[in-house]
């Protein structure tokens, strides 16, 4: 006698190659973008914005993400992202794990799980107030580092 599986399959949404949608979009679960969107993105499951597909506006959020395509904008994952060869992210980063592809590209910052600024924070502060580095202990706090020459002297 065969086990009956119960359990139903993951809710999964498709934006198609050609389909551009302005606005927001939830997804109850996995989310796969071939198209274009502008705006914001939210994912229960898997956000995944295959070659070709593009995201701009943004925030992009979603429990793992994965980027062959490109993102333009903050992505926050509870748990993985992932950007592949070929791939593009121009904005900040924020998750528990973070994979660069060699051949990828991403410009902006990134915040590991504890590391980043509480939510309250980062929404709405100003970009140069957020994670801004302290001076260590003893590091003389406002001295510049020195040039190359005044370092051999």
């Amino acid at each position: 006698m065969q086990a009956s599986n119960d359990a139903s399959p993951e809710p999964y949404s498709y934006v198609h190659r050609g389909t551009e949608v302005e606005g927001r979009i939830v997804s109850d679960g996995r989310l796969r973008i071939d198209g274009t969107v502008n705006g914001e993105v939210r994912a229960a499951g898997v956000l995944e914005i295959a070659p070709g597909g593009r995201v701009e506006g943004g925030p992009v959020r979603a429990t793992d993400v994965r980027v062959a395509g490109i993102v333009v904008g903050e992505v926050h994952a509870e748990g993985k992202v992932e950007i592949w060869r070929d791939a593009e992210v121009r904005g900040d980063v924020h998750a528990a794990t973070l994979d660069v592809e060699e051949g990828a590209r991403f410009s902006g910052r990134s915040f590991m799980a504890g590391d980043e600024p509480a939510a309250d924070a980062s929404e709405g502060a100003p970009a140069e107030a957020v994670g801004r580095a302290e001076p260590a202990a003893g590091s003389g706090g406002d001295d510049p580092v020195p040039a190359p020459e005044e370092a051999r002297s």
